[in-house]
């Protein structure tokens, strides 16, 4: 007996519908996977240098030998418990080298931690004002410092308000105080001071721009850490997180 033609046209139709949604999820897995790539190979490269940092057994520190025989410009280790920092610091003399320069020294939006190339190591007394920046990128996790707009929650704040950030020969721990936003060109960058009045001048001016309030009182001897990302609400924004040395 012959097919009925309306169902043999049925079928027909069938397999084509069937056979275009197969070709859509592969495209989209295809799509999907190529999208997520540069994030899988940023995740390795990651894991890859935390590994080199590891310690070795007689020491309990940041293995820094072993980042600058990577790369010479290190200078520091960042990292903040509760999010995805956890990076090596360089510093060279420019602030455009690893805006998009990877701590292997490969071309990559990305970029490293960097800090400012104005801060001085070698200034008599020490500069008071370390400041670091990293690229967030929409707030994506893979970004270097994606996870610091976590901060613009105050549970999250209040709740991870210690940064661990070593540098060579200086391992330190730091207490956030202040959380803002601000324009691009905002005076936040500068690493010294005129004086002890210049400094807490500056001080109160950023905890009056603070989203929080804390019982933080800065001495003029403190150090102070500020770190540095886009924010994308505002034209030429930064989100800027600030801490003192309490370790």
């Amino acid at each position: 007996m012959s097919q009925n033609p309306k169902t043999e046209n049925k079928k027909t139709s069938n397999r084509i519908i069937n056979s275009i949604c197969i070709i859509v999820i592969i495209a989209s897995l295809a799509g999907l996977i190529y999208y997520s790539l540069p994030y899988i190979r940023q995740y390795f490269k990651k894991e890859a240098v935390a590994s080199i940092a590891q310690p070795t057994a007689e020491d309990t520190g940041v293995d820094f030998d072993a980042l600058k025989a990577v790369n010479p410009d290190t200078v520091g280790w960042i990292k903040i418990e509760g999010t995805s920092i956890d990076y090596p610091v360089v510093q060279t003399d420019n602030n455009e080298k690893y805006l998009y320069t990877t701590f292997e020294g490969e071309e990559s939006q990305w970029g490293a931690v960097f800090l400012d190339y104005t801060y001085n190591f070698n200034r008599v007394p020490k500069a008071q004002n370390s400041v670091l920046y990293g690229h967030s990128h929409n707030i994506q996790k893979s970004s270097t410092f994606g996870d610091l707009h976590n901060y613009l929650d105050e549970s999250f704040f209040r709740a991870h308000q210690t940064i661990e950030y070593d540098r060579v020969g200086d391992p330190g721990k730091w207490e956030i105080f202040s959380v803002y936003k601000t324009e691009a060109d905002y005076d936040y960058r500068r690493p010294d001071f005129a004086g002890d009045e210049d400094f807490l001048s500056y001080f109160q001016r950023i905890q009056n721009r603070s989203l929080y309030k804390t019982d933080v009182v800065l001495e003029p001897d403190d150090e102070i850490l500020t770190l540095s990302t886009c924010v994308f609400d505002m034209d030429d924004g930064r989100l800027v997180v600030t801490a003192r040395k309490i370790s």
